[in-house]
């Protein structure tokens, strides 16, 4: 392979995953043959794939496209709106199997609730998006999109509610390691913390004992 080449076999852009380099010299401008989630192979410039530009073979739009079409009622006049936009992915990752991430959501188990089949009921319960920053959350993450389980929540709340994140409980209080390390009462930083968790100690000890002290 040219030495110009940055190898990009077998990693995941969207929907797309590069299988091998076809032609071309240039990084950008070199074709990869790419395989789609739905099955179907094409070629794709290297910087159309790290871009961005370009995350299916074309099934995603078409997918986007089906659902809106889809909808039976479309005179809410709320298609071009982030929050229809929300609406229309939440139910493809939960019904369509095609979807990159439908494993995570329609594959475990996870649905939209009758209700929030008709995108009026889903605004209705959801109310506007509060900030270009927030995206549905579900509070359990087990659980349902359905109302009483989601919420518009920030990047920074939704890796608090993360089904990896370990929770403290202590002083009649129950918190992930970073809301803890957020109140100000932990004594040492977040990597600390963590390693004594690991390392076996016990919770109120290993976030309130200062490092200055550990270190005499």
């Amino acid at each position: 392979m040219h030495n110009r080449l940055k190898d990009v076999t077998g990693k995941r852009f969207g929907k797309l995953v590069a299988v091998k380099f076809t032609s071309g010299t240039a990084a950008s401008r070199g074709y990869w043959l790419c395989k789609c989630d739905c099955g179907t192979q094409k070629k794709i410039t290297g910087g159309n794939l790290r871009s961005g530009r370009v995350k299916s073979c074309g099934c995603l739009n078409s997918e986007v496209s089906s659902l809106r079409y889809q909808t039976v009622n479309l005179s809410h006049g709320k298609t071009g709106t982030p929050e229809f936009s929300v609406w229309l992915m939440m139910k493809s990752r939960c019904s369509n199997a095609n979807n990159h991430a439908y494993h995570h959501y329609g594959g475990r188990g996870i649905t939209v609730c009758d209700r929030w089949a008709k995108f009026e009921a889903f605004l209705d319960d959801m109310g506007p998006r509060p900030t270009p920053a927030h995206s549905i959350d579900r509070i359990n993450n087990d659980g349902s999109y359905e109302p009483g389980n989601c919420r518009w929540a920030t990047r920074k709340e939704q890796a608090n509610n993360r089904r990896t994140n370990r929770t403290l409980s202590m002083f009649g209080t129950s918190l992930t390691v970073s809301e803890w390390i957020d109140t100000g009462i932990c004594g040492t930083g977040k990597n600390t913390l963590r390693s004594r968790l690991a390392g076996g100690w016990a919770p109120q000890l290993a976030l309130l004992k200062p490092v200055a002290k550990e270190q005499l």
